[in-house]
């Protein structure tokens, strides 16, 4: 009988590739054989917008649920960042690998680092003029509006690519700095580059996306697929994940809305989470802990705190923008 091969479906991107092959040598240690299957999905060909104009974070993953459900691969492996907050009847994440870092990181060039030396104005004191102020690429209205709120850094510009044509756009001069994951710095081995700098962010301060350091692997559910890949599975990451999509799918949140969530498990079972919704001009936070039994109730309980935290704001500008539609 022939052995199988397993069929992974990954993005051809260095970062997607080296995530891939991670988990094929992690399926290597158990005597399994797979080959990796790359799609060139609609958010990769469409590199001149931000994500958010044209299907948000879900135009990387839903070529692949398709393939998965077709038989015509037996998984995808997902920065799990850009996952949908709900994946498809049929389906689910049968394998987290360990999480890396899930900070969010500033990268500056050397001798031109204005976000160093601890000054306010280092630090991004905010100017009369916004366009004179040290020009940051991201595409993420999470990342942007932290960055304003909290370093008053307004000259955020939009920043598309794989990650080592960001850095060639940093290095340029096409930007002053550019916001990057620090798992995908550091799985790409760019997080020590000598002629860069690397402002590390406070994940409990600065939040980082739901699922950010993390990588997982969706099959189908039930069946040969999912149960091989318990066997890569990573408990602790597992809960922190499903907390933090509980409350994305809890608050209903779009691909491109300014949204932030970060569970930590703690060796006493304690999960610890903070989650952020920008609404009313501001980042608004809210946090909360639980034993890890009660982690779908907290991420709940925390969904429930934002909305009635935001729908009042939310109530006011629904009725003054009916009045002056009324008035026209």
């Amino acid at each position: 009988m022939t052995e199988r091969i397993w069929k992974i479906g990954t993005r051809g991107s260095l970062l997607a590739m080296t995530q891939t092959r991670m988990v094929q040598e992690l399926l290597a240690e158990i005597g399994v054989r797979s080959e990796a299957v790359i799609l060139h999905t609609r958010g990769d060909q469409l590199k001149d917008k931000p994500l958010w104009k044209f299907g948000g974070k879900a135009v990387f993953v839903t070529e692949f649920e398709e393939k998965i459900l077709s038989g015509e691969i037996d998984m995808a492996v997902h920065s799990a960042k850009d996952m949908p907050a709900k994946t498809p009847e049929g389906l689910v994440i049968g394998a987290c690998l360990p999480r890396e870092n899930p900070a969010d990181v500033l990268v500056v060039r050397r001798g031109n680092d204005f976000f160093g030396g601890g000054g306010k104005e280092k630090r991004g004191e905010k100017k009369a003029d916004p366009a004179s102020g040290p020009r940051i690429g991201t595409s993420s209205l999470r990342r942007e509006m932290q960055l304003r709120e909290q370093f008053g850094l307004e000259n955020v510009s939009p920043l598309r690519g794989n990650v080592p044509t960001r850095l060639e756009k940093l290095r340029t001069g096409q930007y002053d700095g550019v916001i990057l994951a620090a798992a995908g710095l550091a799985r790409l081995e760019l997080d020590h580059e000598p002629d860069l700098v690397y402002h590390s962010m406070d994940a409990a301060r600065y939040l980082p996306a739901a699922g950010q350091g993390i990588i997982a692997v969706e099959c189908r559910k039930g069946g040969a697929t999912e149960a091989l890949l318990r066997h890569l599975n990573d408990r602790r990451t597992e809960v922190e994940l499903a907390a933090e999509r509980g409350f994305m799918y809890g608050i209903a949140a779009g691909c491109h809305e300014p949204v932030a969530a970060h569970a930590v498990l703690g060796e006493d079972g304690t999960l610890r989470m903070r989650v952020m919704k920008y609404g009313n001009g501001r980042c608004r936070y809210f946090s909360g802990e639980a034993p890890e039994s009660r982690c779908a109730l907290l991420a709940e309980e925390l969904a429930g705190q934002v909305l009635a935290a935001l729908r009042p704001a939310e109530e006011e500008e629904d009725h003054r923008t009916g009045s002056r539609r009324k008035d026209g």
